[in-house]
């Protein structure tokens, strides 16, 4: 039974998502500005490292309930995570893997075993919690190699 938090949550989500790669002004929609620690409390709260961690920041637990499941978060990448990517990878996780993750990680069915939050966590948590890993990945700009014909 979904809860009316849940589907507010899942609603704002929804929202964001339609407006990821366009300005959120233009679109007559914006989310208010997260804060990033508080999402790392959110973070913390919710256990998020039983299974992931992010380098220099937050170590996966070894007592997990996962024991062979770490994914790591944030780190360098070469193209941006875009809120909308990040929201979907916090309301439906099984949708948003987006790289190899261990076999541990997903359910019989290929599902992904991560705990479904829409109904426990608020909005202000969602939006904090996204603003925080947004802050944990940094751009790497390709080496510029020029074209010879």
């Amino acid at each position: 039974m979904t809860t009316a938090r849940g589907n507010t949550v899942l609603l704002l989500a929804l929202a964001a998502l339609t407006t990821s790669g366009c300005d959120p002004q233009a679109r007559g929609f914006s989310l208010p500005p997260g804060d990033a620690n508080k999402g790392l409390t959110t973070f913390q709260e919710l256990q998020c490292n039983q299974c992931h961690s992010i380098p220099k920041l937050i170590k996966k637990r070894y007592d997990s309930l996962y024991p062979d499941v770490e994914i790591a978060l944030g780190g360098p990448v070469h193209r941006v995570k875009t809120y909308g990517e990040l929201v979907t990878a916090i309301i439906h996780p099984g949708k948003a893997v987006s790289r190899p993750v261990p076999e541990a990680a997903m359910t019989d069915e290929d599902t992904s075993i991560m705990p479904i939050y829409n109904g426990a966590m608020t909005v202000e948590q969602l939006v904090d919690l996204t603003t925080f890993l947004q802050q944990t990945y940094e751009l790497q700009v390709p080496p510029y190699t020029p074209y010879m014909h």
